[in-house]
């Protein structure tokens, strides 16, 4: 092992190496990479100095995406990448072989994992892919925005992005309004009043409006093809409760014609607020992160339950009918009960029904659907 070399052991699972480049070496890349004349223009951040960021309060990450020289995750990749998630989350995971993607020719789907009884939970958590003459030799990694709400130190992610000298390709901040502290009204309103300008000039928009159905509206501003995209909508109604206040504020950015830089995703609303000109002053109004999650599982249960009761009621009051005297409800219900979790509430029952603690799940494990 060389001294520019990272053991990575956890769990007793086999050790795998990160290879960190060398420093003058790394050095010298960045140098090249600035160059006037070639070098992408560097993702801005807020003003405000980092004390003012709120710990658990502002912008969350909510979708990251990162390439890297494959030979700088040596050993066994897909081992490795996962010690590191393991330490990041405190989760478990099955890792699943998938096919190539993106031009890749070997690909993995890493699935994070926890117990809720006797009953294991799984979420989609990021893809892992490498191999293929065109990607010349860089592997690809995507934590989605469930995996991306279950990561408890991001300051892990960072460290990683470091030692392998990531590529930032595509990150996702937002913020939450849960009580219509920003709504789709001002976010139109500070649209026509040029508070979304990049550059002095003002970006493309488009409103899906869902004429009162209370399905939920959204507000598109920028252009995925451009690298740069907002998306202002009723996240709550989205959910399902069409009632709700609840407004999300995401701006999605990839790396076109643009340098991400790795703190992004220890300082997201600092960098949340760089982005347009109205969001300094909102970033104060941001719900906190355990807010979101409990409100997104409250509606989605609520919703879930119309449904029930939709589909299976009238089921129901025949069973009592039926059953006359003898009708027991809790019998009845242990009938009907299946372990397991609802897919539409895999993402919060992670975070709020964990009981035990999983035993070590092997490489090649089928995730049951």
């Amino acid at each position: 092992m060389t001294a520019n070399s990272l053991i990575i052991s956890n769990s007793g699972l086999q050790a795998a190496t990160i290879r960190v480049p060398d420093p003058l070496a790394r050095s010298a890349a960045v140098g090249a990479r600035r160059q006037p004349r070639s070098s992408p223009r560097e993702v801005t951040r807020g003003e405000s100095p980092p004390a003012v960021a709120k710990k658990d309060g502002g912008a969350i990450v909510d979708w990251l995406s990162f390439t890297f020289p494959a030979e700088h995750l040596h050993g066994d990749g897909v081992l490795a990448l996962r010690n590191e998630l393991e330490a990041a989350t405190g989760c478990k995971y099955y890792i699943e072989e998938t096919n190539g993607k993106y031009g890749f020719t070997t690909g993995y789907r890493f699935y994070a994992v926890r117990w809720v009884g006797a009953t294991p939970t799984c979420v989609p958590f990021c893809e892992y892919a490498f191999g293929g003459e065109s990607q010349q030799g860089r592997a690809y990694v995507s934590i989605t925005g469930a995996g991306c709400s279950l990561v408890s130190d991001w300051n892990v992610v960072h460290r990683f992005l470091h030692l392998v000298q990531a590529r930032i390709t595509r990150v996702d901040l937002a913020v939450d309004f849960m009580n219509g502290e920003f709504d789709l009204e001002r976010a139109r309103a500070a649209y026509i009043d040029g508070l979304f300008k990049n550059g002095g000039r003002q970006p493309g928009a488009n409103f899906v409006d869902d004429l009162n159905t209370g399905s939920g509206k959204t507000l598109y501003i920028g252009n995925r093809t451009n690298g740069k995209v907002t998306r202002i909508y009723e996240k709550g109604k989205q959910l399902g409760n069409p009632d709700s206040k609840w407004t999300r504020f995401e701006t999605e950015l990839h790396n076109r014609d643009r340098h991400i830089p790795f703190d992004i995703v220890i300082r997201p609303s600092d960098y949340w607020v760089g982005q347009h000109k109205i969001s300094e002053n909102l970033i104060d109004a941001a719900a906190e992160r355990i807010k979101t999650l409990t409100s997104e599982q409250e509606i989605t249960i609520e919703r879930l339950r119309r449904y029930l009761r939709l589909a299976y009621g009238r089921l129901l009051h025949v069973i009592r009918l039926t059953d006359g005297d003898n009708f027991n409800a809790e019998q009845v219900f242990k009938e009907l009960e299946m372990h397991g979790i609802p897919r539409r509430l895999e993402k919060t029952a992670l975070h709020f029904l964990n009981t035990g603690q999983p035993a070590p799940v092997p490489i090649g494990a089928t995730h049951a659907n």
